[in-house]
């Protein structure tokens, strides 16, 4: 593997397998992989602010709202207005949305351990290493074409 499309090949895998394993909850909760991980997002990452933070998964907005709607109305999160900017709503895990997320957190472990079968220490760390440093070029790039844009 020394090309970008190599990587961009291993993204496109790591996807479909992730979506895979996910079946079993989508089946049996009636979600999409996309409230899965929003569900999951929330979970380990506090209670957010729907139109900002949790569009920084990569998810368009329409699809965040679309997916957020079907959560609250399956019972698994519950929404509120911000006091002070009536713009911004914060989405908060219900107590039925912990066992989506138990079963959604044993799918990226286990998922987790398939990837990196064989793979000794060293290597992890550096591929975590690497992996950051690419999360932190990507995020540099968008907050730059964010502002070209606006300007």
């Amino acid at each position: 593997m020394n090309t970008l499309f190599d990587m961009l090949t291993v993204v496109y895998k790591y996807k479909k397998l992730y979506e895979r394993r996910c079946q079993p909850i989508v089946r049996e909760y009636d979600l999409r992989v996309a409230d899965i991980d929003i569900l999951y997002y929330v979970a380990h990452s506090g209670p957010k602010n729907l139109s900002k933070d949790i569009v920084d998964m990569g998810m368009s907005k329409a699809n965040v709202s679309k997916s957020v709607e079907h959560l609250r109305k399956k019972g698994l999160v519950e929404l509120t207005e911000d006091k002070e900017d009536r713009r911004c709503v914060h989405i908060e895990l219900t107590s039925e949305a912990h066992t989506v997320i138990k079963e959604a957190v044993k799918i990226r472990r286990e998922l987790g351990q398939c990837l990196l079968k064989g793979v000794g220490e060293a290597d992890r760390e550096a591929v975590f290493r690497v992996l950051r440093q690419i999360n932190e070029n990507m995020a540099q790039e968008l907050a730059h074409s964010e502002t070209n844009r606006s300007s």
